[in-house]
């Protein structure tokens, strides 16, 4: 089924909202790995932290360094919520760093229904 992202789904994306430190948080990178996993029907790292600079919403502190890892926050907040949605089965790895969507599950199906909307 195609998707197309909704009104509401178009503010959540442009306006994230930030941790205590100021940064854009793993949650909302979760949910807009699923939202891209449907528009675009399959998730590849490169190409999503592509798509989120493309996005212009990376201020300044999402571009310090983590403490304990080399990577800028955003690039690990986003490798970590990969890791999540993998472990819980909402990702599952293809071949050649390409990952599908399980759309079976109840977080995908939030998803749809808080920020996308079908095309018919």
């Amino acid at each position: 089924m195609p998707y197309r992202i909704s009104h509401k789904g178009k503010v959540y994306i442009q306006n994230p909202s930030r941790n205590i430190q100021g940064v854009i948080p793993q949650g909302f990178y979760k949910n807009l790995i699923v939202i891209y996993s449907l528009i675009y029907g399959k998730y590849t790292p490169e190409d999503f932290k592509q798509y989120v600079k493309n996005l212009n919403i990376l201020k300044q502190k999402d571009f310090a360094k983590t403490e304990n890892h080399p990577q800028q926050k955003w690039s690990h907040y986003i490798d970590a919520a990969k890791e999540v949605l993998f472990n819980k089965d909402i990702l599952a790895y293809e071949s050649n760093g390409v990952f599908s969507l399980n759309r079976h599950r109840k977080e995908v199906s939030d998803v749809i229904d808080n920020y996308l909307e079908m095309l018919i």
